[in-house]
């Protein structure tokens, strides 16, 4: 994605956090999918060992995908041609996730070792290796790259939150959280430390990380039980409730804070931003839908909508605005040009 500001009208209905409307579940996961119809854009199936996909990332014209003990990167054009670059991972690797210059892949161990600790995998999208690595006693399973460089990954069985520093990777600080950690996503702001939150589906709460103070922050929940969390610009969050059917619009500046939320469709799962469009996009499973919303004014407004392939619990925007979306049961990688 690129950068560019995310200008958010006022709060209107939505200043109270969703979830005091519904009795919160926790641990939600898509709901599968009914037979996709009338799918929109270009559909294609890599077949063999991506014949589903797991997760998904982009990073200017390269795409990352995963599939179980597999990870496949190149652009769209060597995808379609089934001529991109496959590396072994660990099938315990957590989320796939694009930093400001890598992707990120968080695994308990290291892919080619029996040995303890956990360890971040930063790779270069245009010449793909395991080589760059971050690593710690911790059994990684997420991590995030700030625009400065910085990691930050955690451990979905630990409630410490390590951070690697760019400048010197061995200098790591801790933070000790409340809970465990199943996602941690940043994003950038202004003149100031890229914020950081932090994602527990258990108890379906976002949580923001006080990374000059070196402690954690407040924390809301997040709806009924929240499903993937995304980077929008300039403080925002995106997150998907995916047990209660809403788009939830956070800000990250001192606190979290609950800026907006709307209805969506039933079951949302994934979410991104469209820096080239000003929009957020939310694939819901349960309709095979994508729909785009402006949220420039003081409720989310519906702008445009897609027939998707089923089950895609994978979405992200290219910097030109292309919809690129993975089925997790077989249909394929769909492409939606702007």
């Amino acid at each position: 994605m690129t950068s560019s500001a995310l200008v958010l009208g006022a709060c209107g209905s939505s200043g109270d956090d969703p979830g005091k409307q519904a009795r919160p579940v926790g641990s939600a996961e898509a709901q599968r999918s009914p037979a996709a119809e009338n799918v929109d854009g270009e559909v294609f199936t890599l077949g063999g060992e991506f014949s589903t996909i797991d997760g998904l990332a982009v990073l200017g014209d390269h795409i990352a995908v995963r599939s179980g003990d597999r990870l496949g990167i190149g652009t769209r054009e060597e995808f379609e041609d089934k001529d991109f670059t496959v590396i072994d991972i660990a099938e315990d690797c957590g989320e796939l996730s694009a930093g400001a210059t890598d992707f990120v892949l968080a695994c308990p161990q290291a892919v080619d070792s029996t040995e303890e600790g956990g360890v971040v995998y930063l790779i270069d999208p245009a010449a793909p290796t395991l080589e760059n690595t971050r690593t710690a006693e911790e059994n990684f399973t997420t991590a995030t790259q700030t625009s400065t460089g910085d990691v930050v990954a955690a451990a979905a069985d630990s409630s410490r939150i390590i951070t690697f520093p760019h400048d010197d990777p061995t200098a790591t600080t801790e933070i000790s959280m409340t809970d465990t950690v199943d996602q941690l996503v940043s994003t950038t702001y202004a003149d100031h430390l890229d914020p950081v939150v932090v994602i527990n589906r258990k108890f379906t709460t976002i949580q923001g990380l006080d990374r000059e103070q070196q402690r954690e922050g407040g924390r809301l929940r997040a709806g009924a039980g929240v499903g993937t969390v995304a980077p929008g610009d300039q403080g925002v969050f995106l997150a998907a409730d995916t047990e209660g059917d809403q788009l939830l619009v956070y800000t990250r500046f001192d606190v979290v804070r609950l800026h907006q939320s709307m209805p969506v469709d039933r079951s949302p799962w994934a979410v991104a931003w469209d820096s080239s469009q000003q929009l957020a996009w939310v694939a819901s499973t349960g309709t095979n839908s994508l729909v785009g919303y402006d949220l420039s004014t003081g409720e989310p407004l519906e702008q445009q909508r897609y027939s998707t392939v089923a089950d895609a619990t994978s979405l992200a925007v290219m910097d030109n605005g292309t919809k690129v979306l993975a089925s997790a049961s077989g249909d394929g990688i769909q492409f939606l040009d702007s």
